[in-house]
């Protein structure tokens, strides 16, 4: 079988950079072509242990696309949008390393013709047409454009909602190819179904259009034999000296779990077409379900944003007269003046106990403009946030809350995960939508600061906000 791989690890030598063999093998394997000059492979799968070099291979990979096939549109994804900022600067890096690429962007006598590096459109644009756009995974990432590679970087963590959304984007592809990188899963990792497919595709091995490539050792591989090391380290001798993991493995005596996650690559990979568990039942959840409850006494805010900052969450909760807690939740776009003017106009309106923010949240953005027009939140720390997870799983299942069955607010809980702390205690896993985020805080505030008070006034009514509706929390409520 012909393969490109040797071009583009020329090209990487050109741009001043030197492969491992590993890293070399590699491009030739997922760079295999057919008879008809179509990629061999559908689907490319990298595997190794963190910090061992593979996003160079994809540097590589993405480098020889855009210089030997002018015009190619790739889409690089990643799960936090610093790995797409990161992977974005070193492969400008690589590109700028190349004869006569040297020189800002945009002069014809440079191959660069732009880089786009701002929030929501990063993007390197070369003069022959080829381009690679650099996202983060949501949704509805990309939808109404279309590219002929797609990279799904930190695949261990790759949403089913992701997917559907991503893979329709090379439907129209002439010779489309994804290529995934990631290292192994472990228990925490809700969204590792789709990579452990892959795991189990490549151990079936009749998959003719998956070309599986993982450096990883066996289930009961001693932890302290450098030789198993190795398997899962490829760059171990060349990027890194053994040292490096025997004296991480002498750190890690107690957490030898850990270890052989992040440093073998013995992963804990969901079975195919495993059913996730919910943290929360959900026949238990819509049992919940009120419309429109006589709610009474204080009530508190919380503000939450999602990871890519293009919506604002607003959580409320109070208490229905029968003593549960009632949690509603709407939309506004973010951030804006708009956002800042509602959340005035509540406070100014229901004169909350609360507005809660967590410690972590990127919704703190928002502060320096709610703190210049007198709101100051309060500010939930890791602790408080464990606090407050556990203490929402407890209501729930002791069907102490009351909601209107908001599918903004159902579905994020359904494809909730745990993220375990130190001592046991947990939070919501960095993949759980903004609106229970926000609804988990908000609920905590009220626990917290919204002690009753004799006589309390009545509170407003709250209504679910319609779904196609822009979000209007004074007029429409919530």
């Amino acid at each position: 079988m012909r393969s490109f791989g040797g071009r583009a690890i020329a090209l990487t030598a050109a741009a001043g950079r030197e492969l491992f063999p590993w890293q070399q093998s590699s491009l030739i394997d997922i760079q295999g072509v057919r008879a008809d000059g179509k990629w061999a492979a559908y689907e490319a799968a990298l595997l190794t242990a963190r910090q061992n070099g593979k996003t160079g291979d994809v540097e590589s990979l993405e480098l020889d696309w855009m210089c030997s096939e002018p015009g190619i549109p790739i889409l690089h994804t990643a799960h936090e949008a610093r790995t797409a900022t990161k992977s974005l600067k070193k492969l400008l890096a690589l590109i700028q390393g190349l004869p006569g690429a040297a020189g800002p962007p945009g002069p014809k006598n440079s191959m660069l013709a732009s880089v786009r590096t701002g929030k929501g459109d990063e993007a390197i644009v070369m003069h022959n047409g080829s381009f690679v756009d650099f996202a983060t995974r949501t949704a509805s990432g990309g939808r109404g454009t279309s590219y002929e590679r797609l990279v799904v970087d930190e695949a261990m963590i790759y949403t089913p909602e992701s997917q559907a959304a991503l893979l329709p984007l090379i439907n129209t592809a002439s010779n489309g190819q994804i290529v995934y990188a990631g290292t192994a899963p472990d228990e925490s990792m809700q969204y590792s179904q789709i990579w452990a497919d892959l795991y189990w595709r490549a151990l079936a091995g009749n998959d003719p259009v998956l070309c599986y490539l993982g450096w990883l050792c066996e289930q009961g591989a001693d932890p302290d034999d450098p030789v198993e090391w190795a398997k899962a380290n490829p760059s171990m001798g060349h990027l890194f000296p053994v040292e490096t993991i025997a004296n991480a493995r002498r750190s890690m005596r107690s957490n030898v779990s850990k270890f052989l996650v992040e440093y073998m690559s013995i992963g804990v990979w969901p079975k195919p077409g495993g059913a996730r568990k919910h943290v929360i039942d959900m026949g238990l959840w819509g049992d919940m379900t009120e419309h429109r409850p006589p709610v009474s006494g204080p009530i508190a805010l919380a503000l939450e944003m999602d990871s890519a900052q293009r919506w604002v969450t607003i959580a409320a909760a109070t208490r229905t007269i029968d003593g549960r807690i009632r949690l509603e939740i709407g939309y506004l776009e973010a951030p804006s003046p708009k956002v800042l003017d509602k959340v005035l106009d509540l406070v100014l309106a229901w004169d909350p106990c609360c507005l809660v923010m967590r410690h972590n949240s990127p919704a703190k953005s928002m502060l320096p403009d709610l703190r210049a027009k007198g709101i100051e939140p309060e500010i939930m720390s890791s602790s408080q946030d464990a606090e407050a997870c556990g203490g929402f799983y407890t209501d729930a299942v002791n069907q102490a809350l009351s909601h209107a069955n908001d599918p903004r607010l159902t579905e994020p809980l359904e494809g909730a995960g745990k993220k375990t702390m130190t001592g046991g205690t947990w939070v919501w896993d960095e993949q759980t939508g903004a609106p229970l985020q926000a609804a988990t805080a908000a609920r905590w505030g009220l626990i917290t600061f919204g002690a009753q008070v004799a006589a309390p006034p009545p509170s407003p009514s709250f209504d679910a906000v319609p779904e196609n509706a822009e979000f209007d929390i004074m007029s429409a409520a919530f």
